[in-house]
C-alpha cells in the first residue's frame, strides 16, 4: 500500500504568483529566481525591469545590471517565451536586443504579450537601431519617436 501525499490548496501570494507546484511545467527565466526573491523580500524596484535578449552576452549584461542596483533578466531566443513564468507583475519592462535584430517582429510581439499577460504594465523594446517600440495591454505596438 502506497501512501499518498495530501494535496494542499494553492493560493496566490500578495504579488499574484502561485506556489511552485502550480507552475510545474514553467520555469523562471535566467535571474528570475533572484528577482522573485527580491520582490518577496519587499524590496522596491526603482526602475524598469531590464530584459536582455541574446546568448551568453545577455547573461553577462543581466548579471552586471544586478550589481549596479537595478534588476535584470536574460532571455535566450531559442526558448519559447511561454515556457517561462515571468515575475514582472506591476512593473514596467525594458527589453534590449543584443542579437542585432535577428528577432522577428512576430517573436517580439509574442514576448511582449507574455510579459503583459504576466502582469507587466508597459513593455518597451529598444531596437538595435535605437528606436523604441512600446507595447501596452491591448497588444498593439506603439512606436515612440523622438
Amino acid at each position: 500500500m502506497m501512501l499518498q501525499k495530501k494535496k494542499t490548496p494553492v493560493s496566490p501570494n500578495k504579488w499574484g504568483y502561485q506556489s511552485r507546484q502550480r507552475h510545474v511545467n514553467k520555469k523562471l527565466p535566467p535571474y528570475g529566481r533572484r528577482l522573485l526573491t527580491h520582490l518577496q523580500a519587499g524590496k522596491p524596484i526603482h526602475n524598469d525591469i531590464f530584459i536582455f535578449i541574446g546568448g551568453t552576452e545577455a547573461d553577462r549584461r543581466a548579471k552586471s545590471f544586478w550589481y549596479g542596483g537595478n534588476v535584470a533578466l536574460a532571455y535566450h531566443p531559442f526558448h519559447k517565451p511561454d515556457e517561462y513564468c515571468w515575475p514582472v507583475m506591476g512593473n514596467d519592462v525594458l527589453i534590449f536586443d543584443l542579437l542585432s535584430s535577428k528577432i522577428s517582429a512576430q517573436q517580439m510581439k509574442k514576448i511582449s504579450l507574455e510579459l503583459l499577460n504576466a502582469g507587466a504594465l508597459v513593455v518597451r523594446y529598444i531596437t538595435p537601431d535605437h528606436n523604441i517600440i512600446q507595447f501596452k495591454g491591448d497588444g498593439y505596438a506603439n512606436p515612440i519617436t523622438h
